[in-house]
């Protein structure tokens, strides 16, 4: 009858506190009134009435005390509104129904299939929140689709799943695909430009300062005043290199000067000393090759 008359406004919890009893024990009272009204009630009455309820249906085996039920090998599942606490008793079969829909949600929360976190799961990339033992079935919580997003979000921006997998495994370090994304970046830059230039009619140059990454490539040191010497050494080794049976890289074609006129704000008319360089492949190098370093650089780009 008291937990008949918990105010409406006052929580199932702060009853229990109010009068010494688990939450357990407070449902487990509730249970065994009804079933008892109901026991109780002729099957030929159809009005309501009041059924004196035994005590002894209200004496639970923790009676008294405010030890409550052991919830150490249970698992809360919440879908939508509901809550699911699963224990060892739990039907397999109803388990398996709800980690299937489980498992839906989730795929459809991050716009994927089923078969796509699966895959996830087989990268090393994602750990469900709880796998069904005898149907192998997942369940996968608010946290595993923040995670699926974020694996989605860096698989759209061009890593690798070595790279995204590096990621987790150094707990966010993010440094190492940082400097991925800047390494791209430096090259869409460096193509933007080659763009530009070829986009406007007539000779046209542009100067910048620009970050080369490691290159590797055969070099041939020449002497010029002009573009035009430049341009003609530059394709003279450059068809040498395609009859020599090299491996080109899809990098440019770039030469290196040896001069100081740029840097002090003028344009020499005197000849100098230039590199002219054919990017490889660098697992397919010939043995001449050489690797230029990551460095800053003037870069002098010239479209005619």
């Amino acid at each position: 009858q008291e937990c008949k008359n918990r105010p409406a406004d006052m929580s199932v919890k702060q009853w229990c506190d109010d009068h010494s009893i688990s939450v357990a024990n407070y449902y487990y009272r509730m249970t065994e009134v009804r079933k008892a009204c109901l026991s109780a009630v002729p099957a030929d009455v159809v009005e309501q009435a009041i059924v004196p309820v035994p005590k002894e249906v209200m004496t639970s085996p923790e009676s008294g005390s405010r030890k409550s039920a052991d919830t150490s090998h249970t698992l809360e599942l919440v879908y939508g509104k509901i809550t699911i606490h699963v224990n060892e008793q739990t039907s397999m079969e109803l388990l398996s129904k709800v980690l299937a829909e489980y498992a839906t949600e989730a795929a459809h929360a991050c716009g994927i299939s089923r078969s796509t976190l699966l895959r996830m799961e087989e990268k090393g990339l994602l750990t469900p929140a709880y796998t069904a033992a005898e149907s192998g079935r997942r369940c996968y919580d608010s946290h595993n689709v923040a995670r699926i997003l974020q694996i989605e979000k860096f698989k759209s921006m061009g890593f690798s799943t070595e790279q995204i997998a590096g990621y987790f495994s150094q707990g966010g370090e993010i440094s190492a695909l940082l400097a991925v994304l800047e390494d791209r970046l430096n090259d869409l830059q460096r193509s933007v430009e080659e763009l530009r230039l070829r986009s406007v009619e007539g000779p046209s140059i542009s100067v910048q300062i620009m970050q080369l990454p490691v290159v590797t490539c055969r070099m041939r040191w020449c002497k010029g005043r002009t573009v035009e010497d430049k341009y003609t050494d530059m394709y003279d080794f450059y068809k040498e290199c395609i009859r020599c049976g090299c491996v080109l890289s899809e990098e440019p074609l770039f030469t290196i000067s040896d001069r100081q006129d740029y840097l002090e704000g003028y344009i020499s008319e005197e000849p100098h000393a230039y590199a002219g360089c054919i990017p490889m492949q660098p697992e397919k190098a010939p043995a001449d090759a050489v690797t230029l370093p990551e460095c800053r650089v003037l870069s002098v780009l010239s479209c005619r």
